[in-house]
């Protein structure tokens, strides 16, 4: 439950701090292609944090 607790945690930065910074300055940069890349690996992020926290819900369920 720890590793899942902690992978949950690394994702949800990824999706909520890191990819969006990324995006942001490669929109300011001019790199749209790159930024809408960084935003859809922050999608995926966000997802694979909601996988993690069901499983953890089924582990303490």
């Amino acid at each position: 439950s720890d590793n899942l607790k902690a992978s949950i945690a690394g994702e949800t930065h990824e999706y909520t701090d890191m990819y969006p910074g990324m995006a942001k300055a490669a929109r300011e940069e001019g790199f749209d292609e790159i930024a809408d890349w960084f935003e859809t690996l922050g999608k995926a992020e966000r997802s694979h944090a909601n996988r993690f926290q069901k499983a953890l819900d089924n582990l303490d369920a």
